[in-house]
């Protein structure tokens, strides 16, 4: 049997001294914390997607599927982040925007989904292309801005694609060398947390197509609606409608009063 290589180890050991460092920073920070409990909240619900249950036919599987590969991806961020590898973060991120643009089209287009699945890679990039699911989304939001992909494309600069730019996610704050390997560095960290919130935030928003059955369901959507509320209160300083969070409150107590689910 061959020796597994030692320098796995040693690197696995760097990145949870790291990962320890980033834990007691976002500890001692309410900014920090808010960002990392909605992350949290956030792939609670594509968990909630996620999980194995009765689907009505393919197409149903379909957003099942992508709300799997956007947990994993969310997984797959914050141990990244917490590891010390910002770059490799934010190059992550760009799939979780990209997956959750396109379950936001089909979410819109259920009629679509039978489409994708049939169709090749040549037609896929045609129809379903990136570019394409975002101006679909902008134009049926009334969006003429194209946040969307201004959003995008700066995960691509600072992370997916290799460019000058990018270089700045290697290097420690205020200096010019470059880092190899993972490395704790508290403005980045802030940095691509706040952005991980801000992107994961959305993929959890599309699980409110998904039909609510027990008091386990409207519970877990209470808990997400509050805690983005409350994110999105602090960071952008403007207090959302609620409206919809006391409904869900309204429900859950008359569920509670009745002594279950149609009683």
């Amino acid at each position: 049997m061959s020796a597994f290589p030692g320098n796995f180890d040693l690197l696995a050991g760097g990145e949870e001294k790291i990962r320890q460092l980033s834990k007691a920073a976002i500890e001692a920070s309410a900014d920090l914390s808010l960002h990392a409990r909605m992350i949290e909240r956030a792939m609670n619900m594509l968990d909630y997607v996620a999980k194995p249950r009765a689907h009505a036919d393919e197409d149903e599987l379909v957003l099942q599927i992508l709300a799997v590969r956007l947990f994993n991806s969310g997984a797959s961020s914050i141990k990244l982040l917490m590891g010390g590898y910002y770059q490799s973060t934010v190059m992550v991120m760009r799939d979780i925007l990209e997956t959750t643009f396109l379950l936001d089209y089909f979410n819109s287009n259920r009629d679509q989904i039978a489409v994708w699945r049939a169709c090749d890679e040549k037609k896929r990039n045609r129809e379903f292309g990136a570019m394409k699911i975002r101006v679909a989304l902008d134009d049926r939001d009334g969006f003429t801005e194209r946040k969307r992909e201004a959003a995008y494309n700066l995960l691509c600069q600072l992370g997916t694609h290799p460019t000058y730019t990018g270089f700045q996610m290697l290097q420690a704050k205020g200096s010019d060398k470059v880092i190899v390997g993972p490395f704790f560095e508290p403005a980045s960290l802030d940095a691509v947390l706040s952005e991980l919130a801000k992107t994961i935030m959305q993929a959890g928003s599309q699980t409110r197509h998904v039909k609510k059955l027990t008091l386990d369901d409207y519970r877990l959507s209470l808990d997400y609606l509050t805690t983005q509320g409350d994110w999105s209160d602090h960071f952008f300083g403007s207090k959302i409608d609620r409206a919809r969070i006391a409904e869900i409150q309204n429900i859950i107590e008359e569920i509670e009063r009745r002594g279950g689910l149609g009683k």
